[in-house]
């Protein structure tokens, strides 16, 4: 018998998206995903429902759709749903995940367990998935790597001489919370240059909220 939720999932594809029907809104289920697309119609499914969607893909190999039911959620979503999934799962569907998206969930998820994942990978592949976390959230993670591992991704990582200093500071101090990814003004800058400043730097995060002014 066909499932549900596997039916809309295969119109996910095609950007064709449907509530579920009354009887899956259960009481005291939390409703997961919630995606518009162009046509205004929303894809929404239970914790459990997308759960065990997700494994059936990744079950039969459909590594395709199963990222495309992550990509209708949140970070912290994608992460804990991950967290859910076998080990041997979870090493399927990172590798596969674009960097900005696998950056995402890793900062989201456990760094001892990330740690562990990321140990069973080639460094090639860890260095493409890590390549795009934030500085401070990048080095609390390499601090849970095996020195010789730690030491291979830095060298492989194009800001890695910026990431080590921050590796010298426990996780929760002042220095622990530093990032290098900083933007600095002259005090004499005029508005219009701070804003094509921002623009050119293409910052990694959505949003930040200081901007620095040196002398």
């Amino acid at each position: 018998m066909s499932h549900p939720i596997l039916n809309r999932l295969t119109d996910l594809q095609n950007g064709r998206f449907r509530y579920p029907s009354s009887a899956a809104h259960r009481p005291g289920w939390a409703i997961l995903a919630r995606r518009e697309n162009p046509m205004n119609s929303t894809f929404a499914a239970t914790v459990d429902e997308t759960l065990a969607t997700l494994r059936r893909f990744v079950e039969v190999g459909d590594v395709e759709n199963a990222l495309a039911l992550l990509a209708t959620l949140q970070p912290p979503d994608q992460a804990e749903l991950l967290d859910e999934l076998d080990d041997d799962s979870q090493l399927t569907l990172l590798p596969a995940l674009p960097p900005e998206a696998s950056a995402d969930i890793l900062e989201e998820m456990d760094d001892e367990r990330a740690a562990e994942l990321m140990a069973a990978l080639p460094t090639e592949t860890v260095i493409r998935l890590v390549e795009e976390m934030e500085p401070d959230e990048l080095a609390d993670l390499l601090g849970e790597f095996e020195p010789e591992q730690a030491a291979a991704v830095l060298a492989g990582l194009e800001d890695g001489e910026e990431i080590r200093p921050l590796m010298l500071h426990p996780n929760d101090s002042a220095g622990g919370l530093m990032t290098s990814e900083y933007l600095a003004l002259r005090r004499r800058t005029t508005a219009a240059a701070a804003l094509q400043a921002i623009r050119d730097w293409q910052p990694k995060t959505d949003s930040f909220s200081d901007l620095f002014v040196i002398d």
